[in-house]
């Protein structure tokens, strides 16, 4: 059940549209809240902030600080953070010498492994003709041309991965323009499906 004890069913509507966007202190003195009682309703109500809006809260805050870092003179000339040089990448300290033979090798590991999923997932996306997520070229063939296998599949045509031959039988959409476009800028063959065996 959710937290009504504080909210009117107007007050309750009005954060369940507003919340992904707005600043909660904004939230707060438009319906004279306590942040307590917005928590706790966001929370059992499920309400999220968006990635975007968050991002841009912290481009605004990044921003504010550095005009009040302007106007309060702040780093003074010479300023150096404390313990900086202790903790500084130094020249020459190779990631095996600062973290040790048998860290390093992990650390390896899990950078080999986490872009070996990024590439299997890339090019589970191109051969199924959808958008990729990263700049990798994980494929020797045009994105345009494997989008297209996808443009196909929506109109009913057989479409096998990163196939070449293209059929059809009672069920696709044909049309002349589409299995032109396949056949003279992309060299797809479009042939019926009894014409070529399955095996």
């Amino acid at each position: 059940m959710l937290y009504k004890m504080a909210l009117t069913e107007k007050q309750q509507k009005w954060i369940i549209n507003h919340f992904k966007n707005t600043k909660n202190d904004v939230i707060m003195h438009k319906l004279n809240i306590k942040h307590s009682t917005l928590h706790r309703f966001a929370r059992e109500a499920g309400l999220k902030k968006t990635k975007k809006f968050q991002q841009q809260c912290q481009l605004n805050a990044s921003k504010e600080a550095v005009l009040a870092n302007k106007r309060n003179n702040w780093p003074p000339k010479g300023y150096i953070i404390p313990r900086s040089a202790e903790f500084r990448l130094k020249s020459g300290i190779t990631p095996a010498k600062r973290l040790g033979k048998k860290r390093n090798q992990e650390r390896i590991r899990k950078s080999a492994e986490k872009r070996r999923l990024t590439v299997t997932a890339e090019k589970r996306r191109v051969l199924f003709g959808l958008e990729q997520k990263t700049k990798l070229k994980v494929v020797a063939a045009a994105p345009s041309k494997n989008a297209y296998r996808y443009t196909l599949k929506k109109r009913g045509y057989i479409v096998g991965r990163a196939a070449r031959i293209i059929l059809f039988d009672q069920n696709t959409n044909r049309s002349n323009t589409v299995e032109r476009t396949a056949t003279e800028k992309y060299k797809f063959t479009i042939k019926q499906l009894e014409e070529t065996s399955l095996i």
